[in-house]
């Protein structure tokens, strides 16, 4: 039971949350970083799998009410990236000499040089 405004949390009535007492007006400091990395819900929390059972099951996009409105476009535009590239590359491999950051820190806008074996 929680009020977010700019990211922060308060709660709106005394409750307890992963064994942690807080009471009304407490603040409350979430940290998005491990969000979608609970180790009770996920084996093996972090490391970037595609295959995860429920795949759906996460809250990149938010939740309820305050869901993302562009989530199934933004599924969609991945789905259709991750299907072209397939169709069009053969080969994709990493450049000998490049230190690649870890998943799934790489997942930003920054360059990552690869070799590309076209189809």
């Amino acid at each position: 039971m929680a009020r977010t405004i700019r990211g922060i949390t308060r709660c709106l009535s005394d409750t307890t949350l992963g064994g942690v007492k807080m009471k009304r007006g407490d603040w409350v400091e979430v940290g998005l970083a491990s969000a979608n990395r609970d180790e009770a819900q996920y084996d093996d929390p972090e490391s970037f799998r595609l295959d995860r059972p429920d795949m759906l099951n996460h809250v990149a996009f938010g939740a309820g009410a305050h869901i993302c409105p562009g989530a199934s476009l933004a599924r969609l535009e991945g789905v259709t990236a991750i299907e072209t590239l397939l169709d069009r590359v053969a080969a994709l491999t990493p450049l000998a000499g490049f230190e690649y950051p870890p998943l799934p820190a790489n997942l930003t806008y920054g360059d990552l040089p690869a070799h590309i074996t076209w189809r």
